[in-house]
């Protein structure tokens, strides 16, 4: 299972967090969540995946907690749950992609959003 590079468990009715081995999978490069709508966090385990470039969680609505500090694309869109964003989103060296829509217990973004230098693309919208 070392050698798995893309995963997709989109719409995965009855996921609610992802196993504890998962951080196993060391090669993987793109992890795709969308909808997955029972799913509530992302447990530290998939900080493990050092490989990982895209986390794509758009459309858990329950989603209310997520770790990683190293991804290019984070998709937060339709997260209805989530209120907060890691603390570490603002040290994401290489984020290049950012979407955060119809997350609406978000109170705030994090005040050094603007600083992540590698930002190219920021959708907000419906927060």
């Amino acid at each position: 299972m070392k050698l798995f590079q893309c995963l997709n468990v989109n719409d995965c009715k009855v996921l609610k967090t992802l196993p504890e081995d998962f951080g196993n999978l060391s090669s993987m490069r793109v992890l795709g969540i969308q909808g997955c709508e029972w799913l509530e966090e992302v447990s530290d385990n998939i900080c493990t995946l050092s490989s990982l470039q895209v986390l794509d969680l758009g459309n858990c609505k329950l989603l209310k907690r997520v770790p990683k500090d190293f991804l290019e694309l984070l998709n937060f869109g339709g997260c209805e749950k989530l209120e907060e964003f890691p603390k570490s989103l603002c040290n994401l060296k290489l984020l290049q992609k950012l979407i955060v829509n119809d997350c609406k217990d978000v109170k705030k973004l994090p005040k050094d959003i603007w600083n992540i230098s590698s930002l190219t693309i920021f959708v907000l919208k419906g927060v």
